[in-house]
């Protein structure tokens, strides 16, 4: 179940992802629940505390035989805010106990300290939205500055359990430029295996927010790429998805290879869309 980077140093990526799976394999992101403790100015589901939490018995009886046999062996738990959801854990042991590997992407700010123990365990490993280095960015981008410790004191939970994998970065107008510094020194201090940075797009909600502009310019963007690249060696990798790109060429496509599943069961993979239901 090795991931397998899409791009390397000589490509610009080519799609939001790090890794994918060798073939026959394939790779999905699951979405546990809709609803979210925090408002993220950018959030592309645009979550609220509202919304469909996936039934624990249709992700034994039916979600998982199904990703089975459609060659799925490792898997990444998303919503909203998966720890949001009840039987997380139990959904977890669950993807494990079928041979899979697991992931969990989270804001790390709803994780006891049991949960942690239990997650070290089963080997799962961590993925963590991280957008600035203070409350200030990261708390007011969320829209709960004090959200900002929680998560920071979770990370260094993870990074002690042996669990942490990635800090996520979306770069914005909130954020000083040596925050990212910040950012990718406190990734190494845990032990993260990478920092993982995408900027807004020029367009949607997170482009701008009522008067402010939350999207930096591209210019701005070569230089955080230009502030943050010292950080990256053997021991962290530092992956800019939808940088300004001036020369590399592209990585290839991962169509087909990368399933996405929405709360109702409903599957997307690019370029076709789905169902195990028989709708789609």
């Amino acid at each position: 179940m090795t991931a397998r980077p899409i791009s390397t140093g000589d490509q610009a990526a080519s799609c939001y992802f790090r890794t994918t799976v060798d073939h026959p394999y394939r790779k999905a992101l699951i979405q546990v629940c809709e609803p979210c403790n925090e408002t993220c100015k950018h959030c592309f589901v645009s979550a609220t505390k509202r919304g469909a939490y996936m039934p624990l018995d249709a992700v034994r009886g039916r979600l998982i035989p199904q990703l089975a046999a459609a060659r799925v062996n490792r898997g990444t738990l998303t919503g909203g805010e998966p720890f949001m959801h009840a039987d997380l854990i139990r959904i977890t042991e669950a993807f494990r106990a079928a041979g899979m590997g697991v992931g969990v992407c989270t804001n790390a700010t709803m994780v006891t300290a049991e949960q942690v123990a239990r997650l070290a365990e089963l080997g799962v490993h961590m993925n963590v939205s991280l957008d600035g280095f203070s409350p200030e960015s990261h708390g007011v981008f969320r829209g709960r500055p004090e959200g900002f410790q929680e998560t920071v004191d979770t990370v260094r939970a993870f990074g002690e359990a042996g669990i942490l994998q990635g800090l996520l970065c979306t770069p914005n107008n909130l954020a000083q430029d040596e925050e990212y510094g910040q950012l990718c020194t406190f990734a190494k201090e845990q032990g993260a295996r990478y920092v993982l940075m995408n900027p807004l797009g020029p367009m949607g909600r997170g482009a701008s927010r009522g008067s402010q502009r939350l999207r930096r310019p591209d210019d701005h963007m070569r230089h955080i790429r230009d502030l943050a690249l010292p950080f990256a060696d053997d021991d962290l990798d530092l992956t800019l998805i939808r940088f300004p790109n001036d020369s590399k060429p592209l990585a290839g496509c991962e169509a087909g290879t990368i399933i996405y599943v929405f709360t109702d069961g409903a599957w997307r993979s690019a370029p076709t869309w789905f169902s195990p239901r028989g709708r789609g």
